[in-house]
């Protein structure tokens, strides 16, 4: 197998890889930024606006799963060039049919499409890269998705204010049908410079021969990856919750407009950014163990919430305790989600691990987003944030629990 060790083509890989995860994520979470907008321009109840999200989670978890498997017996680069151009016609659909049955189906489509990118892009950058390139390609592709968060909490409003949410799936679509050519072209490149990822493979696997024949079931009962899904799925629950539904919660107890809680909500990536950064350098330099720091960091969030509760009319400390948990759920998505698989790497199990992991972090979404409508629009926002508390609390025990087992893994 031949690795990348050349600095500037380490960086190109890194860029393009980031390119990747941030055009899937623009043509995602476009729908989250202007959910509200759309309710209120289209006279839609929110709880049945929230139904495109959970088919899409729900879609994007189970094909997650199916990803990875593909992933080891198909060209991952053309996996990745499928899923994008499924996504980019789904946005350019949603919003020429504007039913919200329809609106479903788009978005289910698009979770299935959204899913055949991050195991295949994982498994290139682990094949081509060292391990420590692979956790600094990692934490681009993560800022990758944060940015691509924070461009669409700021162009959203003014896509509103311009011409309406619809030209907001415009623009992502367009932005993935440019970024297809892009990629196509460096598939090329890259595969006729260091080699195909499925004929290394296939050289990779005869030297893998030697390592610990462990069955599938085994392995996820012994590591303790079982309870690690569980883990995921719980700050699964807080990311998109947060995510998806920070500016109703602004709109609602502070009376904010439409277009000023959506551009309030541009504080979630600018957090989130930051702590993938800072959990790397804590998990380089300080602690190696990813689910002892998984689950300091898993208390910092339920802290975060806990006191939220304290000072909830407060809008500025709100904004900001809202913000922190969300940049603690991004930074254990960070370390169990990207971190965790290369463990299983030696087991020949790395993209199966990853897609799996990666599904368990969208049930918990496909939960939250039609979840915190439901509890929100029957029993309020101090219960919602309630149960978010007991979410965090969860995710800390599960991490807890595991280190025994991840230990002897």
């Amino acid at each position: 197998m031949t690795k990348i060790t050349l600095k500037k083509h380490i960086i190109m890989m890194c860029i393009i890889a980031s390119s990747v995860y941030f055009t899937s994520y623009i043509t995602r979470v476009n729908y989250n930024t202007v959910l509200v907008e759309i309710s209120s321009a289209e006279n839609i109840l929110r709880s049945l606006l929230a139904l495109p999200l959970t088919a899409s989670f729900i879609t994007y978890g189970l094909g997650q799963i199916i990803s990875g498997c593909l992933g080891d017996r198909y060209d991952p680069f053309h996996l990745i060039f499928i899923g994008l151009a499924m996504s980019a016609l789904m946005n350019i659909l949603l919003p020429i049919f504007p039913s919200p049955y329809l609106m479903i189906i788009f978005w289910a489509v698009n979770g299935l499409a959204q899913a055949l990118i991050y195991p295949p892009l994982m498994r290139i950058i682990s094949h081509y890269l060292s391990e420590l390139d692979y956790a600094k390609a990692c934490l681009f592709v993560t800022i990758g998705g944060h940015i691509a968060t924070l461009l669409m909490y700021l162009i959203s409003p003014a896509a509103i204010v311009i011409s309406g949410w619809k030209l907001v799936f415009f623009f992502s679509g367009g932005c993935a049908v440019v970024f297809l050519v892009i990629w196509q072209l460096y598939s090329m490149h890259i595969k006729k410079k260091y080699g195909s990822v499925l004929k290394c493979s296939k050289v990779d696997n005869k030297t893998r021969e030697t390592s610990k024949n462990v069955s599938t079931k085994e392995l996820f009962v012994s590591s303790g990856l079982l309870i690690i899904m569980l883990a995921v799925v719980m700050q699964g629950v807080l990311r998109e919750g947060i995510t998806a539904w920070m500016p109703a919660y602004l709109s609602d107890i502070f009376s904010l407009n439409n277009e000023i809680s959506i551009l309030t909500t541009v504080i979630l990536p600018i957090f989130s950014i930051f702590s993938a950064y800072v959990i790397l350098t804590i998990r380089t330099r300080l602690c190696k163990n990813e689910l002892k720091l998984a689950g300091i960091t898993f208390f910092v969030a339920f802290a975060s919430i806990v006191t939220l509760l304290i000072v909830r009319t407060n809008m500025f400390l709100s904004v900001l305790l809202l913000a922190l948990t969300s940049a603690c759920a991004h930074a254990v998505n960070f370390l169990l989600i990207c971190l965790v698989p290369v463990k299983f790497e030696k087991y020949s199990k790395f993209t199966l691990v990853t897609g799996v992991i990666n599904s368990c972090t969208y049930v918990g979404a496909a939960i939250s987003t039609y979840g915190v409508a439901a509890v929100s629009e029957n029993f309020g926002w101090n219960v919602t944030l309630c149960l978010w508390g007991v979410i965090a609390f969860i995710g800390m025990i599960c991490c807890s629990v595991v280190l025994k087992h991840w230990n002897k893994a």
